[in-house]
């Protein structure tokens, strides 16, 4: 199956129209035509990670990177597992939700969907001695975790990192497992700034 069937036969099971995506993305009708037909082989970067995120799936399987699963439907259609997860080196604030860049290859992972996963690259010490920069991140994408959850976070103009979160009251703490990085404590209007981007659920060396 070509990038382009993938694409249509997504937007198809999502119930979209292309008018819908079209207007998502910014684009015309005819340039999402375009997509969906063999006009066009390789999307341009700019338009491939919106779209994914849009179709609710990854740029891996759009492209066809990874090894063949099954889609995760609306009605929750069960996907297969020992599937390769995208190594991601940065996240920030993207267009309609998160933008994952510096991709940095695949990684495989016994995980029931893959595409609620990513692999994120720590950079940075400060969750030495435990995780060290260099280590992946398993990174299960959900909105929120339980107090005291290891969490991939994101704050207005930082890129995503990894933090232990604890929450008080109306008040959450971000902590570092390295002493020399103090807890960051948000509240009030600072609460609403921070974004849980996931669930760390593993990490690994990568050597």
């Amino acid at each position: 199956m070509t990038v382009n069937e993938r694409i249509h036969n997504r937007r198809k099971e999502l119930g979209l129209s292309a008018a819908e995506v079209a207007n998502k993305l910014g684009v015309s009708r005819a340039t999402v035509y375009r997509y969906e037909s063999a006009d066009i082989e390789k999307l341009p970067s700019s338009i491939l990670e919106p779209l994914a995120q849009l179709l609710k799936t990854t740029p891996a399987q759009l492209m066809g990177w990874d090894s063949p699963s099954q889609w995760v439907s609306e009605h929750g259609t069960p996907c297969q597992e020992q599937q390769q997860i995208p190594v991601v080196g940065t996240i920030r604030a993207g267009y309609n939700g998160l933008a994952y860049e510096d991709y940095d290859g695949f990684e495989y992972a016994d995980v029931p969907c893959p595409q609620e996963y990513i692999f994120l690259k720590v950079t940075g010490d400060s969750m030495e001695p435990r995780i060290f920069e260099g280590d992946l991140a398993l990174i299960h994408l959900q909105p929120d975790v339980e107090s005291g959850e290891l969490a991939a976070v994101l704050l207005p103009g930082d890129e995503g990192t990894l933090k232990r979160v604890l929450k008080q009251d109306q008040t959450l703490i971000l902590q570092a497992f390295n002493p020399n990085y103090p807890p960051r404590v948000l509240s009030g209007r600072a609460l609403e700034e921070v974004r849980i981007i996931g669930k760390v659920t593993e990490t690994r060396k990568k050597w």
